[in-house]
């Protein structure tokens, strides 16, 4: 792992199922984020239903974006740009399960695939 980087698997609510900031650009640890939901540890109120749509759509196999950049409110409150790598994990059955991510902060938002 990029010593910038950090990296987490989510389940299908998005719940955080494992976190590894070792970089400490959330100022999050492990500890005090399993077990809880993505988008009230990260997402501000104001872009909760657009990444929240996001993330369904990429879960459930209708959104082309494997690569997306957005704000994440870190512990002491100030925000940064991220660039989120998603990859869906899936079951025996083939059925999704969890994203695993790595992000990495950025300065170009990726909005459309043509972007990447």
């Amino acid at each position: 792992m990029d010593k910038l980087e950090f990296t987490g698997l989510l389940d299908k609510n998005a719940v955080i199922i494992e976190f590894s900031d070792q970089s400490g650009i959330s100022g999050y640890t492990a500890e005090e984020v399993i077990g809880k939901k993505w988008f009230d540890v990260f997402i501000d109120e104001s872009d909760k239903l657009e990444i929240q749509h996001v993330f369904s759509s990429f879960f459930y196999g209708k959104e082309t974006h494997w690569v997306y950049d957005n704000y994440i409110i870190c512990k002491d409150g100030t925000k940064k740009l991220i660039q989120f790598k998603n990859k869906i994990i899936k079951n025996e059955k083939e059925e999704p399960q969890y994203i695993f991510f790595t992000a990495r902060e950025t300065d170009y938002i990726f909005t459309t695939p043509e972007d990447i």
